[in-house]
């Protein structure tokens, strides 16, 4: 560090804590001298835009030969303003405290405030909208592609907006969301084919064998039934 105090190195460098009015001594001077950082940073809301879209790209492929993503996106005044406003605040903040600004106080309508480019704090969410009408939104309420009906998104595309927060729980939500549909929707389907479980339908079949799904006329094997199943069909080797 450069700064010793009668021949003692400070913390850090080979000086011992526990030495007394020395240690007291050098911990002020240090604490004097080098002082503290302070970071500050902001996050504001994203709004949805329709000038804000993604499309497939016509040149573009990935290594798979793969047509690739190409964003449209850009900041409007409304995102600005709130940069603008943030930096205000934290130097009214930061003055209030007696500290000296040594970066990002230059900011200004040259660069937006500050604002980084849309993608660099990778939280942006959005692209797979969700809406009743499938000509404006690809999914519906429950994550489900309107055109694709055994299809479900569940990460961050279906949200239709982006607030300041972190996205993960929201994402979870809406996850949970689209999964207990998906549970409602199947025992439709089973009870469809067969009546509810109880002591007077346990012993009723399916309603049209024919109808159901062929992953689902299977006969489930335990394991018994699989080791009678090599029993059977083993046969003895003769010894020669």
């Amino acid at each position: 560090m450069g700064y010793r105090a009668a021949e003692r190195q400070l913390p850090g460098d080979g000086y011992e804590k526990g030495s007394g009015r020395l240690w007291r001594r050098a911990e002020k001077d240090y604490r004097a001298l080098y002082g503290a950082s302070v970071h500050m940073a902001g996050r504001g809301e994203a709004v949805a835009r329709r000038e804000n879209y993604c499309e497939i790209d016509p040149k573009v492929v990935d290594r798979y030969g793969i047509p690739v993503l190409r964003f449209n996106v850009s900041h409007s005044e409304y995102e600005i303003k709130q940069a603008k406003h943030m930096k205000e605040t934290f130097s009214q903040i930061l003055h209030a405290m007696g500290a000296v600004v040594t970066h990002g106080h230059k900011d200004g309508d040259h660069n937006n405030w500050g604002l980084h480019a849309p993608g660099n704090i990778i939280h942006e969410a959005g692209s797979v909208r969700m809406g009743n009408d499938p000509k404006t939104s690809p999914l519906n309420k429950w994550n489900q592609a309107h055109e694709v009906k055994n299809l479900f998104c569940m990460d961050g595309g279906p949200f239709v907006s982006q607030a300041d927060k972190n996205i993960t729980w929201t994402i979870l939500a809406l996850s949970m969301r689209a999964s207990e549909h998906l549970i409602d929707e199947m025992k439709k389907i089973i009870f469809k084919y067969r009546p509810p479980w109880t002591e007077e339908n346990r012993s009723k079949p399916f309603s049209s064998a024919a109808s159901v799904p062929a992953y689902w006329s299977r006969p489930v094997l335990t394991r018994k039934t699989k080791s009678r199943s090599r029993k059977q069909t083993h046969r003895p080797v003769k010894k020669t």
